[in-house]
């Protein structure tokens, strides 16, 4: 079986969504850059309470899925609002 070279449209399409995804990491970098002090003060005892967590129960960190993700970052914009 031959291998054919990929289309013309397939690299255009490849092309644009990795474009895209850069797009979408310099505008989350850039919306990282401008967080308030207080936020980044929040954050960074939410997870050191949570680094204790772990360290108190001997146990191996996982990776985060999506999921979790999602619910930490609505849990960090409410922690946030509460703080303010």
């Amino acid at each position: 079986m031959q291998s054919f070279p990929m289309s013309h449209r397939s690299r255009v399409c490849r092309f644009l969504s990795n474009i895209f995804c850069v797009f979408v990491d310099v505008l989350a970098f850039v919306c990282l850059g401008l967080r308030t002090s207080s936020a980044l003060a929040a954050e960074n005892l939410f997870l050191r309470k949570q680094l204790g967590l772990y360290v108190e129960r001997k146990k191996k960190p996982r990776r985060a899925t999506d999921s979790v993700r999602f619910t930490l970052l609505n849990f960090r914009d409410s922690l946030i609002g509460a703080r303010s």
